[in-house]
């Protein structure tokens, strides 16, 4: 079903923070979605309100919906309300298993240092979508209601966030027809706790940013293609690429 898009307006935004605030799961009042004493409309925009199998195919159908829109103005804090009000309308799905933080719901802005506005549920899946396409699977693949540890890891940071060739050797090196690999984000034992022969962690997608970084001494990592790229990392990369 197509819903023509809106924004919270202040009344709006804090009625939503108390249902959040307040643990609830429940569906959000129908007027504070739709009333214009708690929203207004945003032209031009409709979502298709559907049950989404995973945060990547809602990221998706967020991208149809403002495939005509500059990225730019779209991710600016001036949109947030329209994020909120996304939100708010998918709420149900986003904690089928339990309420998270209000960050996850509700766009947070605390300056440069200590921005969460990465950990908005439709937010984000959004823009990696719209920046990495099928690539974005691999931090998006879980189901609506969970934000997990490598979506966290992978979008806290705008530099890896926004890293094309990054998400591009993830994908072909962990994705197999769009599900991860086994182990694939497993965290890496530190090599004095590690024993002999004990490869958790290596190769993992955990690892691959600071191996790009390495890379990125002798080469010009971001004009790379995955299929050029991925040749060169280091051998503990190999068991990912049979």
């Amino acid at each position: 079903m197509k819903r023509s898009i809106r924004r919270l307006n202040s009344n709006g935004l804090d009625a939503f923070r108390a249902h959040v605030n307040l643990k609830r799961t429940d569906p959000l009042d129908d007027v504070i979605l739709n009333s214009d004493e708690f929203s207004e409309p945003l032209p031009g925009h409709d979502i298709e309100v559907a049950e989404y199998a995973s945060r990547y195919d809602f990221g998706s159908a967020l991208v149809s919906a403002f495939v005509s829109a500059p990225i730019h103005r779209v991710l600016d804090e001036s949109f947030d309300d329209v994020w909120n009000w996304i939100a708010a309308v998918f709420y149900p799905q986003l904690t089928r298993r339990k309420v998270n933080r209000v960050e996850h719901y509700i766009v947070t802005r605390r300056g440069e240092t200590s921005n969460l506005a990465y950990r908005h549920s439709a937010r984000t899946a959004f823009e990696l979508v719209r920046i990495h396409g099928e690539a974005a699977r691999i931090c998006l693949f879980q189901p609506m209601h969970r934000h997990g540890q490598l979506l966290e890891s992978m979008a806290a940071s705008r530099s890896i966030r926004t890293n094309r060739t990054l998400f591009a050797v993830a994908s072909r090196l962990y994705l197999v027809d769009g599900r991860a690999k086994s182990g694939f984000g497993s965290k890496p034992v530190k090599a004095k706790a590690r024993k002999p022969g004990d490869m958790t962690g290596r190769g993992s997608v955990r690892r691959l940013p600071m191996a790009l970084r390495r890379l990125d001494l002798t080469y010009d990592v971001g004009s790379l293609t995955a299929e050029d790229a991925t040749p060169l990392l280091p051998r503990e990369f190999d068991r990912w690429t049979k």
